[in-house]
């Protein structure tokens, strides 16, 4: 039997230690289950960040998205090593609804953990944009961290 597979979206906000904090205590919980980190390379997100943008190269925004992203995974990654689990880390570029939903399908997930806040524009005074696409667009178990 194939293992069971949870995604857990992170980012640099707050809220990603309580969203790696949860997926801990389902690892705990569920020793079956195997667990992967992904952080998803925005352009949206960080081109307003670079000062002066306007115009940014490629090489520049991927060095962006990666250092970012570097920062990000060292962090969520301390909560799971500190409680004695190793994940897989995942650094994808893309829309964050459009790569889950391509990643569950081809990957085979069986739970998406995220956040409700940070993880897009809002749509909703409760979800953001990416959870409420993401909760129309998979016909799974989606959990949301407040």
């Amino acid at each position: 039997m194939a293992q069971e597979k949870v995604l857990v979206l992170i980012d640099d906000t707050l809220s990603s230690e309580r969203v790696a904090a949860f997926a801990v205590k389902l690892l705990k919980a569920n020793p079956a289950l195997g667990a992967t980190l992904l952080f998803v390379g925005n352009h949206q997100k960080v081109l307003p960040s670079v000062p002066g943008a306007g115009w940014v190269s490629h090489q520049e925004f991927v060095e962006l998205v990666e250092k970012e992203a570097e920062a990000v995974f060292q962090k969520a990654l301390a909560v799971f090593r500190t409680e004695g689990f190793g994940v897989h880390s995942l650094l994808v570029y893309g829309e964050p609804a459009e790569v889950i939903t391509r990643l569950v399908e081809e990957e085979g997930y069986g739970l998406v953990v995220l956040s409700g806040e940070g993880t897009g524009d809002r749509v909703h005074y409760v979800l953001s944009s990416t959870v409420y696409r993401l909760s129309h667009l998979l016909d799974m178990p989606l959990v949301v961290v407040k």
